[in-house]
Parts: C-alpha cells; sequence; structure tokens
C-alpha cells in the first residue's frame, strides 16, 4: 500500500521488500476472486481496523461510554499506522500520538512506580475476628514490602504503604477492598465504613450486618523520579516544514493511490500543520495521516490528529 518507507525499519537496518507482500496478498486475493491485489490488501487493513474499533467497544460502549468524546492515543509501532482508521470506525474525531510511540510502553515502564501486592486469606465473620491479629499480619505484610522497595532501591521518603480489608456480606461472592489503619481497628468503624462503600457502590443495602472478612491486603509502592522529556525541534510554524520532507510517494488510500508527502517526524517544527493524506516516519512507528485527516506538532512535541 505504500505507507511503510522501506528505509526506516531498525534504524534503516531492516529493509522492506515489497514483492514478496505483493505475492503474499495476491495469493490471497486470487483465492477470493479478486482481480485487483490492492483491493485484496485494502480489505486486509480494514478487517484488521475492525477488529481494534471491536476492542475499543468492549472498554466503551459496553460499559456505558460513549467513545465519541474521547481522544484515542495511539502508540506502538503499529498503533500509529491505523490510529485515525480506528478513531473514525468508532465515532472519534480525535487522535494523539506521543513522542517516540514505539517506546511508549517501555517508557512507561520506567516511568511507573515500584508496586508489590501482597494478599492473605482470612476468613471469619466480623464479630469473631481476631481484630489484634489482623492488625499485626497487616503490619508484618507493610514491613515486607518496605524492605522489598529497599532492596530495589527505593527511599524510605518515596514509599508509601496502603493496606486494606476485603470484606463481604455473609453468603456474597464479591468482596470490596476498605482502606485502614492496621493500629487502629475497630469493629462498628469497620462495619460502618464496609456499609458506606458497599452503598456508594451497588446503591442499595442487603437486609444484613453480618459483614465478613475476607482477605488482608497491603499494597506497597516506591515513587518513580519525574521524567523530563526533552522536546525535539523546538522552533515553531510552518518554515520548517520543507527541511522535513523526505520525498514524495505513492500511498493507496480508498481505492486509490495519491501522491503523499513523506515526513520526518523529528525534524517538524513545533505547531506545524499537515493535512492529509501524509506519512510521518519515527525511529520505532510510522503514523499515517488518511485524507480526511490532518496533523499538528503540538507544543509538547505530540502529534494532535483531527478529522477535517
Amino acid at each position: 500500500m505504500g505507507r511503510l518507507s522501506s528505509g526506516t525499519l531498525l534504524g534503516g537496518s531492516l529493509r522492506l521488500r515489497p514483492e514478496l507482500a505483493q505475492n503474499a496478498v495476491k495469493t490471497i486475493a486470487v483465492e477470493l476472486g479478486v482481480s485487483d491485489v490492492y483491493v485484496a490488501a485494502e480489505g486486509i487493513i480494514r478487517l484488521a481496523v475492525s477488529n481494534m474499533a471491536s476492542a475499543i467497544r468492549e472498554i466503551s460502549i459496553e460499559r456505558g461510554e460513549d467513545p465519541r468524546r474521547f481522544v484515542l492515543v495511539a502508540f506502538g509501532g503499529a498503533g500509529p499506522m491505523h490510529g485515525c482508521e480506528v478513531a473514525q470506525h468508532r465515532g472519534l474525531s480525535r487522535v494523539i500520538v506521543p513522542l517516540h510511540p514505539g517506546n511508549f510502553s517501555a517508557l512507561g515502564l520506567l516511568a511507573s512506580d515500584l508496586r508489590h501486592e501482597f494478599l492473605r486469606s482470612y476468613l471469619a465473620p466480623m464479630d469473631e475476628a481476631d481484630l489484634d491479629f489482623v492488625g499485626r499480619t497487616l503490619g508484618q505484610m507493610g514491613d515486607e514490602g518496605r524492605h522489598l522497595l529497599t532492596a530495589e532501591g527505593a527511599l524510605r521518603s518515596d514509599m508509601e504503604i496502603h493496606t486494606a480489608l476485603e470484606l463481604r456480606y455473609q453468603s456474597q461472592a464479591h468482596q470490596l477492598g476498605v482502606e485502614v489503619d492496621p493500629r487502629r481497628l475497630t469493629r462498628d468503624a469497620l462495619v460502618a465504613k464496609f456499609q458506606q462503600l458497599y452503598y456508594e457502590t451497588w446503591s442499595y443495602r442487603p437486609d444484613t450486618t453480618a459483614v465478613q472478612i475476607v482477605n488482608l491486603r497491603v499494597t506497597a509502592i516506591g515513587k518513580a523520579p519525574q521524567l523530563k522529556l526533552v522536546t525535539p525541534n523546538p522552533t515553531g510554524g510552518q518554515s520548517g516544514v520543507a527541511d522535513a520532507l523526505k520525498e514524495i510517494r505513492a500511498v493507496h488510500f480508498d481505492d486509490c493511490f495519491h501522491d503523499t508527502p513523506v515526513y520526518e517526524r523529528l525534524k517538524l517544527p513545533l505547531q506545524a500543520r499537515l493535512p492529509g493524506p501524509a506519512i510521518i516516519d519515527d525511529e520505532g512507528a510510522t503514523t499515517v495521516v488518511p485524507p480526511a485527516w490532518e496533523a499538528e506538532v503540538h507544543t509538547t512535541g505530540h502529534l494532535f490528529l483531527q478529522q477535517k
């Protein structure tokens, strides 16, 4: 389809061989009785886009949210290639492609807090529970979390320890986590806090006060240092767009080829606007801007894509 540049994969060390892709898709086209290999290729992409859009439906419409109220963040190696088409399929009109999209997950891992979860079963009716034992056990679990965080290099001042009891009404199958102070556990306060949380979660209270402890939970967090990202090419405006242009390439959109400018992302000036169709090459990803979309390089360096 012409969307991938031949010399950008793996920093130019991996070269595309389009003839192999054409032969593969041609085989599929023949099986389907399709005479045009590009029609078959476009059908493959539409099927992939439909599958991705269905995944968005599961986390939005099926949870009572209207996806049109949201912005799609497209990252990874292939996300920016299909972001606009997936968004359009679900009725969204805006897409953000962050800086370094191919490394976005790895960056998130490095920027995320250290986190350890501890869970211990303690099944007992609230009226019979040994709250002194519960408090001591929660304290020991917290000490275990601090020890692990210290071994990983976290400073004591950057640690957070969250303790909770997972409670439920007797004979129910689901429990709710109630945050507690392990040094101050009283039955009446725990029951009242659980009943309030239960009502806030489910909008009703059952006709029972028989509360049961199910699990003791501790979360130990070591706060990660704040990342400072350097914005590339801090100049602004349209004047530098020509310097970022790599080539004009025939790219297939909507059943025909379009002469499409291909840009090097790190050379694009801030606040530059790029009407679609356009291709934006990154070190670890390719952003495809279809004909009905346009791209803007935000002052943060992120790409903001908007349907025209």
